[in-house]
Protein backbone atom coordinates (compact mmCIF):
# COMPACT_ATOMS: atom_id res chain seq x y z
CA UNK A 1 0.00 0.00 0.00
CA UNK A 2 1.24 3.52 -0.81
CA UNK A 3 2.36 5.65 2.16
CA UNK A 4 -0.17 8.36 1.22
CA UNK A 5 -3.01 5.83 1.36
CA UNK A 6 -2.38 4.38 4.84
CA UNK A 7 -4.55 5.41 7.79
CA UNK A 8 -3.13 5.68 11.32
CA UNK A 9 -4.96 4.34 14.41
CA UNK A 10 -6.47 7.68 15.46
CA UNK A 11 -7.54 8.47 11.92
CA UNK A 12 -9.13 5.03 11.55
CA UNK A 13 -11.24 5.73 14.61
CA UNK A 14 -12.25 9.12 13.19
CA UNK A 15 -13.19 7.55 9.85
CA UNK A 16 -15.22 4.82 11.57
CA UNK A 17 -17.02 7.43 13.70
CA UNK A 18 -17.75 9.50 10.60
CA UNK A 19 -19.15 6.50 8.74
CA UNK A 20 -21.23 5.49 11.75
CA UNK A 21 -22.56 9.03 12.21
CA UNK A 22 -23.42 9.33 8.50
CA UNK A 23 -25.21 5.97 8.56
CA UNK A 24 -27.09 6.78 11.78
CA UNK A 25 -28.09 10.23 10.51
CA UNK A 26 -29.29 8.74 7.20
CA UNK A 27 -31.42 6.11 8.94
CA UNK A 28 -32.81 8.72 11.36
CA UNK A 29 -33.70 11.06 8.48
CA UNK A 30 -35.31 8.22 6.54
CA UNK A 31 -37.40 7.22 9.56
CA UNK A 32 -38.61 10.78 10.03
CA UNK A 33 -39.57 11.13 6.38
CA UNK A 34 -41.33 7.76 6.42
CA UNK A 35 -43.79 8.76 9.15
CA UNK A 36 -47.34 8.53 7.88
CA UNK A 37 -49.03 10.55 10.64
CA UNK A 38 -49.68 14.19 9.92
CA UNK A 39 -48.87 16.59 12.70
CA UNK A 40 -50.08 20.06 13.51
CA UNK A 41 -48.77 22.84 15.65
CA UNK A 42 -50.46 26.01 16.82
CA UNK A 43 -48.26 29.06 17.14
CA UNK A 44 -50.18 31.54 19.23
CA UNK A 45 -48.81 35.07 19.40
CA UNK A 46 -50.61 35.99 22.61
CA UNK A 47 -50.81 39.72 23.18
CA UNK A 48 -49.34 40.74 19.83
CA UNK A 49 -51.86 42.45 17.54
CA UNK A 50 -52.16 40.92 14.08
CA UNK A 51 -51.35 44.22 12.35
CA UNK A 52 -48.00 44.32 14.17
CA UNK A 53 -47.16 40.76 13.10
CA UNK A 54 -48.11 41.59 9.51
CA UNK A 55 -46.22 44.90 9.44
CA UNK A 56 -42.88 43.89 11.01
CA UNK A 57 -40.26 41.70 9.35
CA UNK A 58 -40.57 38.38 11.16
CA UNK A 59 -38.65 35.95 8.97
CA UNK A 60 -39.08 32.87 11.17
CA UNK A 61 -42.81 33.33 11.65
CA UNK A 62 -43.23 34.01 7.93
CA UNK A 63 -41.25 30.86 7.10
CA UNK A 64 -43.56 28.80 9.36
CA UNK A 65 -46.62 30.46 7.76
CA UNK A 66 -45.48 29.52 4.26
CA UNK A 67 -45.20 25.86 5.29
CA UNK A 68 -48.58 25.82 6.99
CA UNK A 69 -50.73 28.89 7.22
CA UNK A 70 -51.47 32.13 8.99
CA UNK A 71 -54.92 33.22 10.09
CA UNK A 72 -56.19 36.12 12.11
CA UNK A 73 -58.47 34.87 14.84
CA UNK A 74 -60.74 36.37 17.42
CA UNK A 75 -62.12 34.46 20.38
CA UNK A 76 -64.10 37.23 22.04
CA UNK A 77 -67.55 36.09 20.95
CA UNK A 78 -70.48 38.43 20.36
CA UNK A 79 -70.52 41.46 22.69
CA UNK A 80 -73.60 41.25 24.88
CA UNK A 81 -74.48 37.81 23.47
CA UNK A 82 -74.29 34.33 24.97
CA UNK A 83 -70.88 33.83 23.41
CA UNK A 84 -69.29 36.97 24.87
CA UNK A 85 -65.88 36.00 26.17
CA UNK A 86 -63.39 37.96 28.22
CA UNK A 87 -60.15 38.63 26.35
CA UNK A 88 -57.97 36.61 28.73
CA UNK A 89 -55.42 33.98 27.68
CA UNK A 90 -56.83 30.87 29.37
CA UNK A 91 -60.36 31.65 28.19
CA UNK A 92 -59.25 32.04 24.59
CA UNK A 93 -57.05 28.93 24.67
CA UNK A 94 -59.92 26.83 26.00
CA UNK A 95 -62.21 28.18 23.29
CA UNK A 96 -59.61 27.24 20.69
CA UNK A 97 -58.98 23.78 22.13
CA UNK A 98 -62.63 22.83 22.71
CA UNK A 99 -64.28 24.72 19.87
CA UNK A 100 -66.82 26.10 22.35
CA UNK A 101 -67.50 29.47 23.95
CA UNK A 102 -66.92 30.33 27.59
CA UNK A 103 -70.56 29.57 28.44
CA UNK A 104 -69.84 25.90 27.66
CA UNK A 105 -66.21 25.27 28.67
CA UNK A 106 -66.71 27.34 31.85
CA UNK A 107 -63.22 28.85 31.94
CA UNK A 108 -63.96 32.47 32.73
CA UNK A 109 -60.46 33.65 33.74
CA UNK A 110 -56.87 32.48 34.10
CA UNK A 111 -57.61 30.69 37.39
CA UNK A 112 -59.49 27.83 35.66
CA UNK A 113 -61.51 26.99 38.77
CA UNK A 114 -64.31 24.78 37.40
CA UNK A 115 -63.63 23.81 33.75
CA UNK A 116 -66.11 21.68 31.84
CA UNK A 117 -64.04 19.03 30.09
CA UNK A 118 -67.05 17.14 28.75
CA UNK A 119 -66.57 18.84 25.39
CA UNK A 120 -64.08 17.22 23.08
CA UNK A 121 -60.85 19.10 22.56
CA UNK A 122 -58.62 19.00 19.49
CA UNK A 123 -56.39 16.34 21.04
CA UNK A 124 -59.30 13.98 21.53
CA UNK A 125 -60.43 14.51 17.93
CA UNK A 126 -56.93 13.66 16.70
CA UNK A 127 -56.88 10.43 18.74
CA UNK A 128 -60.06 9.08 17.13
CA UNK A 129 -58.89 9.82 13.61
Amino acid sequence: MDKGMSISGNNKLTVIKSIFFTFYFSVFTFCLSAQKKHKAIFVIADGIPADVIERLPMPNLKMISKQGGYTRTQVGGEKGGYSETPIISAVGYNSLLTGTWVNKHNVTDNDIVAPNYHYWNIYRWVLVR
